[in-house]
C-alpha cells in the first residue's frame, strides 16, 4: 500500500512539475499563426461544454487558450490529488474536512495563479500605455499609416518580454491580414482587460468612423494618459507612504516606551521605596 502511495505521490509530482513548468512560462502570443481571423474565430465561438473553461482569463493572462486547455484540465486534477496525498505523507492522518479543504485549494490553484498572472499582465500594460501612444503619435507625424506604425511601434518600442509588444504586433498582423480596424482594436481591448485600453479602442474606433485625423486623436490621447499616469503614481506613492508607517510604529513605539516612560517609571519606583523605608 505504501508503495503505491508513493508511486502515485511520484506521478502526480511529475506531472505538476510539468504543469508548472508549462503554465508559468512567458507569454506564447508571439508564437501566434498568421491566420488570426481564423485563431480569433476559435477562440471566441465556443461549445457549451466549454464555458467553464476560464478562455478569457487565460488569454488574459497572456496565454492562448486553445493551446493550454489540456493542460489545465490535468493540471487542477493532479494539483488536487498532489496537495492531499502530499500533506498525508508528511503529517499522516487527519480529519476529512482538512483533506477536503486541501483538495479544493488544489483544483483552484491554476485559477489564483492566472488571476495573479493576469493581474501583473495588466498592470505592466497600464504602465506602458502612455509611451505606447506616444510613440505611436510619433510615427504616425513621421507619415507612416496605422498598421505601419503599430508595426514599428510593436517591434522597436518595447522590450521583448513587454506583453503590450506582443499584442500590438498581433493587432498590427491582424489588420495585414485583412480585419477591420474598429474590431482589430475592440479585440485587443478585449483581450487584454485593461480600462484604459478600451478606453483608447473606443476613441480609436469612434475616430475611424467619423473620419477624425488619427494623429490628433493620440495626441489627445496621450495627454490624457499622462495626467492618469501622473496620478497613479501619485496614489502610489501615498499608500507606500502610509504603508510605512507601520513598521515605523512597531519599531519607533518601543523605542518611545523605553526613552520617555522608563525614566519616569525608575524614579516612581525610587520615590515609593524611599516613602516605604521612611514610613517603617
Amino acid at each position: 500500500m505504501n508503495i503505491l502511495l508513493d508511486v502515485l505521490l511520484l506521478i502526480l509530482c511529475v506531472v505538476s512539475l510539468f504543469i508548472a513548468i508549462k503554465l508559468t512560462r512567458v507569454d506564447d502570443i508571439k508564437d501566434v499563426p498568421i491566420k488570426f481571423k481564423d485563431l480569433q474565430e476559435k477562440v471566441d465561438n465556443v461549445s457549451v461544454w466549454q464555458r467553464l473553461y476560464p478562455k478569457k482569463t487565460i488569454r488574459r493572462a497572456g496565454l492562448l487558450p486553445q493551446n493550454i486547455q489540456f493542460h489545465y484540465w490535468v493540471g487542477k486534477a493532479s494539483f488536487a490529488l498532489f496537495i492531499p496525498l502530499c500533506v498525508f505523507t508528511i503529517v499522516g492522518e487527519m480529519a476529512v474536512g482538512y483533506y477536503l479543504l486541501l483538495l479544493i485549494v488544489g483544483w483552484f490553484l491554476i485559477d489564483l495563479w492566472f488571476l495573479y498572472r493576469k493581474r501583473n499582465r495588466a498592470n505592466v500594460i497600464q504602465n506602458s500605455l502612455g509611451y505606447f501612444v506616444d510613440l505611436l503619435w510619433a510615427f504616425m507625424k513621421s507619415g507612416m499609416n496605422l498598421e505601419r506604425s503599430l508595426t514599428q511601434a510593436g517591434k522597436y518600442g518595447f522590450k521583448a518580454s513587454n506583453p503590450l509588444a506582443h499584442e500590438v504586433v498581433l493587432i498590427s498582423r491582424e489588420i495585414n491580414a485583412g480585419m477591420d480596424r474598429e474590431m482589430a482594436f475592440q479585440k485587443l481591448a478585449d483581450r487584454t482587460g485593461v480600462t484604459d485600453l478600451k478606453n483608447l479602442a473606443g476613441i480609436i474606433t469612434v475616430g475611424l468612423r467619423v473620419g477624425s485625423p488619427l494623429a490628433d486623436i493620440l495626441e489627445r490621447q496621450s495627454q490624457v494618459l499622462r495626467a492618469k499616469q501622473a496620478q497613479r503614481f501619485s496614489q502610489m506613492a501615498q499608500k507606500k507612504s502610509l504603508q510605512m508607517l507601520i513598521p515605523m510604529m512597531l519599531i519607533g513605539l518601543p523605542l518611545f516606551l523605553v526613552v520617555v516612560f522608563f525614566p519616569s517609571a525608575v524614579q516612581i519606583l525610587e520615590a515609593y521605596s524611599i516613602f516605604t523605608m521612611s514610613g517603617q
